[in-house]
């Protein structure tokens, strides 16, 4: 986005949107093969040990995926993560076959995430507010509480 603007706004000078493209290509393709890796060999094999507790520290129960092969919600939407991260990447490289083949089940997730807010409004209104004592969260709370307050 940047690199477009500024070459549109400084057209004698030298093209900065194809390195930005390509940087973001290759944080995109880390990422995306980060998520695979740890989903198609990590969590199956068991390999990196994790508390039961903090499995599901986040994850109450309330919200359920339609597939059953999810042991939680949170997998549910980690999936979404990777079909997204795929679809921006194949964006960015313009390859429109491979990003069509990600936006479907992409908008599936999301429609279906739409779906089961809509269905299960009380269940995510009344869940209790966590309140997580690291750093990066508290400022977001803060934040979150900050600008909710000024909206209403």
């Amino acid at each position: 986005m940047k690199g477009e603007t500024h070459d549109y706004e400084y057209p004698d000078e030298i093209p900065i949107a194809t390195d930005n493209a390509n940087t973001s290509a290759v944080v995109l393709l880390i990422a995306l093969s980060w998520l695979l890796l740890y989903y198609a060999i990590f969590l199956p094999f068991n390999l990196l040990y994790t508390r039961k507790s903090s499995l599901f520290e986040y994850d109450d129960g309330s919200l359920k995926a339609k597939c059953c092969m999810f042991k939680s919600f949170r997998r549910y939407e980690n999936l979404h993560m990777v079909f997204w991260i795929a679809k921006d990447l194949a964006w960015n490289r313009l390859n429109l076959y491979m990003w069509v083949f990600f936006l479907i089940p992409t908008l599936y997730i999301a429609a279906d995430f739409i779906y089961i807010a809509a269905t299960s409004y009380a269940e995510v209104m009344m869940m209790p507010q966590r309140v997580d004592h690291r750093p990066c969260t508290t400022v977001l709370y803060s934040v979150r509480t900050h600008y909710c307050s000024v909206l209403y």
